[in-house]
């Protein structure tokens, strides 16, 4: 199986810290702002990515939650994952040519599938584990 990496999610639950996340990524590592999605009282979403390699792997910074926000590794939702961990590294997401072929190989090797393949939005397939420090790991499949 081959992975790619293409974000890094931090989760950091208020407005205020994504503002001062943006501004340091952006002022002192020359990163800029690919896409942001608000969902008004839902979440906050700003992809930063490096200005020379737009379409390379972006830091997801997610703000603005509140305890209806999801998580698909916390039945209590976003502001109980953040009490619990608080803000920083939330997870690593790789893209796999195919999310149950993964999942079915990782298995194999006995590996602690969390989250069994999922189909997330009508636009990819999800699945979720943890490596071996404990970091959240996504899987995601996109869809033709």
């Amino acid at each position: 199986m081959k992975a790619k990496l293409i974000h890094a999610n931090i989760m950091v639950g208020s407005t205020e810290l994504a503002d001062a996340l943006e501004s340091f990524y952006r002022d002192r590592l020359g990163m800029v702002v690919k896409h942001r999605n608000v969902v008004p009282g839902k979440a906050d979403r700003r992809f930063l990515a490096n200005e020379e390699d737009p379409d390379g792997v972006v830091i997801e910074v997610i703000g603005d939650l509140t305890e209806e926000t999801p998580t698909p590794y916390s039945t209590g939702g976003a502001l109980e994952f953040l009490a619990e961990h608080g803000p920083g590294l939330d997870h690593l997401c790789f893209e796999v040519e195919n999310v149950d072929e993964a999942c079915r190989e990782l298995e194999a090797a006995g590996v602690k599938i969390e989250l069994q393949p999922y189909d997330f939005q009508g636009f990819a397939r999800l699945a979720w584990l943890k490596d071996p420090a404990g970091v959240n790991l996504e899987l995601v499949e996109y869809l033709k």
